[in-house]
């Protein structure tokens, strides 16, 4: 996690985090997506970044911290395809 602080504020700043998944069932993440957002079906099955989005919280790591306010920025999604296995 990357904490940047706001240098005009002494109670502002800025969280940034990466999150690495290794999906077994990509079907059932768009599944539980399409439940979550109908409205956001063809997207969903379109893109895997999209299916996350509405499948899974980003904000989970800071929703429940005592004390602060706070504003979601953006989420990026990016699919990383699998490396092929190596087998001796």
């Amino acid at each position: 996690m990357e904490v940047l602080e706001d240098e005009d504020e002494d109670d502002r700043g800025e969280l940034r985090w990466t999150v690495t998944v290794q999906l077994r069932e990509v079907d059932a993440l768009r599944r539980l997506a399409i439940d979550s957002c109908p409205q956001h079906t063809e997207s969903i099955n379109d893109n895997l970044a999209a299916a996350w989005q509405r499948a899974v919280d980003p904000f989970a790591p800071i929703r429940e911290v005592p004390g602060i306010d706070w504003q979601s920025g953006t989420v990026e999604g990016a699919h990383v395809p699998a490396r092929a296995s190596r087998q001796s």
